[in-house]
């Protein structure tokens, strides 16, 4: 993560810093400074659901840590973040560093594992779609309101985008009806997995997905297929090759039909089973 690498790279220079300036300040000035920077540190509670990071609470903390704590020795003030964990956050790191333990990390290497361990869960992405989403609330203060915007866009690196980016993002944001859902989803997974990739790219991504949904389509629902025309077929051929009835010509001239159950009159003889024809 570039964000703890930054972090990381920071604090090891304030750690050099550190060295060079805490043999010069006496004992029990230490100490009191120290408990004063204990005091006044905010305590660490990590949840992923409302993003509360450490490194959040890092930012909002460094300046007692490597500023107004610069004469303190490394190890003291990697102690001072230690205990402002809470028991659960403690005790996962104790846990993953097994079997280390964790007073056994410089100020730099506590910050990286606890920049690295509790850390956002949301992608770059989604905290972008986020910050696109932020919205006045009636009656708060328009200032705050402000503050808010500009940290959402320096968390989510918004003003990083280049036009083709905004370009991606606008085109995502708009696929939201029920219809879109899984252009949606391979629309999104193109952009996490591919940050280079450009609106062309996905529109061809896109229209890749409709395709293969209609061939889809066409496999579940298909037209008339060759066994049933087939079928139709041979009903038209049974319709017209009946075995014709025997017919006995009479010496009235006209037939009578082999069967008992015509109902038809003759015009002739007005007969039942009797049928005209023909000389």
């Amino acid at each position: 993560m570039v964000e703890t690498k930054a972090v990381v790279t920071n604090a090891r220079q304030h750690q050099s810093t550190t060295a060079k300036n805490s043999a010069l300040v006496a004992q029990p000035n230490v100490i009191k400074l120290a408990n004063n920077i204990r005091q006044r540190l905010t305590r660490f509670d990590y949840d992923a659901q409302t993003d509360k990071t450490f490194l959040k609470w890092y930012t909002r903390n460094k300046f007692l840590l490597e500023e107004e704590g610069l004469p303190l020795d490394d190890k003291v003030r990697a102690r001072l973040m230690l205990e402002s964990l809470e028991s659960k956050e403690y005790d996962r790191l104790t846990a993953k560093l097994l079997p280390k333990s964790p007073d056994t990390l410089t100020y730099a290497e506590t910050i990286m594992q606890l920049t690295t361990q509790f850390s956002s869960t949301k992608s770059k992405f989604q905290r972008r779609l986020e910050t696109l989403s932020i919205v006045h609330a009636p009656g708060a203060d328009i200032g705050e309101y402000g503050e808010k915007v500009r940290a959402a866009i320096a968390e989510s690196e918004l003003d990083k985008l280049t036009l083709k980016n905004l370009e991606c993002l606008i085109f995502v944001t708009g696929l939201r009806s029920k219809e879109d859902t899984q252009l949606r989803s391979i629309a999104v997974k193109e952009l996490v997995e591919t940050p280079t990739v450009t609106l062309p790219d996905l529109i061809t991504k896109c229209q890749l997905f409709y395709s293969r949904k209609k061939d889809e389509q066409l496999i579940a629902n298909p037209a008339p297929s060759i066994v049933n025309m087939t079928k139709s077929n041979n009903k038209g051929k049974s319709k017209f090759n009946k075995p014709k009835i025997q017919e006995a010509q009479t010496s009235t001239g006209h037939s009578s039909i082999a069967t008992n159950k015509s109902t038809k009159i003759c015009n002739y003889c007005n007969k039942h089973g009797h049928v005209e024809t023909e000389y």
